[in-house]
């Protein structure tokens, strides 16, 4: 899992950019990249999934416990761009509801 991030002034809204797999082996390292860029910008982000390949059921956890952490301070995660076959993940397991999620076409 990549992430190549860029902090937005203007709008006060940090946009990340993930490419690669969020699975077991990249989750801790993606969870403690989101951490300390939450501890230098606390502000609502969201992530580009147009580079996201792959996400297994850690991925998907991890993802809530970032969502859990953000609305604890009061802050939002959006997910853009994300690839249909992923989305379907979301639908499967009901999280749909639960994030804001743009799906690419």
């Amino acid at each position: 899992m990549l992430i190549s991030t860029h902090y937005d002034s203007e709008n006060n809204l940090l946009l990340a950019r993930l490419s690669g797999d969020l699975d077991a082996q990249s989750a801790p390292r993606f969870v403690a990249e989101i951490q300390e860029i939450l501890k230098k910008h606390s502000t609502s982000i969201v992530f580009n999934c147009e580079g996201l390949d792959f996400i297994d059921s850690v991925g998907l956890g991890t993802l809530v416990k970032l969502l859990k952490l953000f609305e604890a301070q009061g802050l939002s995660i959006e997910l853009k761009k994300m690839k249909p076959r992923i989305y379907k993940l979301f639908v499967i397991t009901g999280l749909d509801d639960s994030f804001k999620i743009e799906v690419d076409k």
